[in-house]
């Protein structure tokens, strides 16, 4: 297995430290932020980099080729902080705790829907009869219309410690031409 890390922070930082972090996690990126009762799964692109703090939520995570980052609040204006990555990054050991762990290679997590490939079909959204409303996921539309694909996965791959999974970190969204329901390619 190969290695990777994990970044914690020591102790809870300012809004400005996180939103900092953020904006050098690199592109392309996707978010995923949560509420209480709600999600947003979008691209971390300009517009959104650009809108820092206001578009912040107080739970979530950016994740990109680079590294994934994921955030709680703390006592309303503090974040928890952690931070997934496959290459060494020099922190300072007096603000960040570094473990290494073994990584396991990269597979495609499916996500719910189905999206229609017809000439005709200019909808951007997957459906899943089980689901009583569209999904849209944050797929380049200019990418999608080149290959079609009637699927989606998130690239991952999981993080352990003596042969069990402590994480699974997000690298990538990707159109995927089969669903092959659970087996991993």
């Amino acid at each position: 297995m190969n290695s990777g890390y994990l970044y914690r922070r020591r102790a809870p930082v300012p809004l400005q430290e996180l939103l900092d972090l953020i904006k050098k996690s690199g592109s392309p990126a996707w978010r995923l932020q949560e509420g209480i009762d709600t999600l947003e799964f979008k691209q971390a692109d300009k517009d959104w980099l650009d809108g820092l703090p206001t578009s912040l939520w107080p739970q979530g995570r950016v994740f990109g080729s680079q590294a994934e980052i994921r955030w709680w609040t703390v006592d309303g204006d503090r974040y928890d902080i952690l931070l997934l990555s496959e290459a060494k990054i020099e922190l300072s050991s007096d603000v960040w705790h570094e473990k290494e762990m073994e990584i396991s290679k990269q597979y495609p997590m499916y996500l719910w829907g189905k999206r229609q490939s017809t000439d005709q079909s200019t909808d951007p959204y997957w459906i899943e009869t089980r689901i009583p409303h569209p999904l849209n996921y944050p797929i380049d539309e200019d990418e999608w219309q080149k290959r079609k694909s009637e699927y989606v996965a998130i690239r991952a791959c999981d993080y352990s410690n003596n042969g069990v999974v402590q994480l699974t970190r997000l690298i990538r969204l990707e159109p995927i031409d089969k669903s092959y329901g659970g087996n991993h390619v």
